[in-house]
């Protein structure tokens, strides 16, 4: 009986261990990749429509697929760009689409 407490404690302990370190892990990640995947957003957007200046989430939160409206100088609507998830065997994978006016 002694033993299976220490075990179970033991368990406890390397599990509460284990769940820390992932959550610092994940605080200090996820806002770099946060930070990447905006960039890679923002030069998608300079790649197809250059003269964008400025865009608009219209989609409401947590719906997908996003749905952005790109502005450009003088505020005029100059496109449309659709960002979206796929499911792949790795993971998810991030795709835009991109239309203008």
């Amino acid at each position: 009986m002694k033993k299976t407490i220490k075990m179970v404690l033991a368990m406890t302990v390397l599990g509460m261990i284990s769940a820390a370190l992932l959550t610092g892990v994940y605080a200090w990640t996820n806002p770099i990749i946060e930070a990447n995947l905006r960039q890679i957003f923002f030069e998608k957007i300079e790649e197809y429509l250059p003269e964008a200046k400025d865009t608009e989430n219209i989609t409401e939160e947590d719906q997908y697929p996003e749905i952005h409206v790109v502005y450009g100088p003088d505020d005029e609507l100059i496109g449309f760009m659709i960002e979206n998830t796929a499911g792949g065997y790795g993971g998810d994978i991030l795709y835009f689409a991109i239309a203008d006016e």
